[in-house]
């Protein structure tokens, strides 16, 4: 599990994942009889991520805004500016980034 606290949980049918402080982000394997995670880490507090539509990727932001491969747990893409909608579901990348924005998460 993580080493410190958990600031976000996104889910489908297949994958469970979640962000916490320790800089981390976890990805689970929800069908698998044992549970494994892939790694992959930020410099800083992870404060939120989401899945896209195809649930192949997941969007977070920490220091940067990393797009991920939820298959393998690599590194897509960072933006420090906005949410990379041109790479993640536009409509979920900005969903996202508005409610963080007004303070809605």
């Amino acid at each position: 599990g993580h080493s410190n606290y958990v600031t976000s949980v996104d889910a489908n049918s297949r994958i469970i994942c979640s962000g916490s402080y320790d800089g981390t982000v976890r990805i689970w394997d929800a069908t698998a009889e044992a549970t494994e995670s892939k790694v992959v880490g930020h410099s800083r507090n992870v404060w939120w991520m989401r899945y896209n539509q195809k649930g192949d990727k997941l969007l977070s932001y920490a220091d940067q805004y990393c797009v991920w491969n939820c298959a393998t747990g690599s590194l897509l893409h960072t933006s420090e500016d906005e949410p990379l909608t041109d790479i993640f579901d536009a409509s979920t990348a900005r969903e996202k980034y508005e409610a963080y924005l007004w303070g809605n998460l």
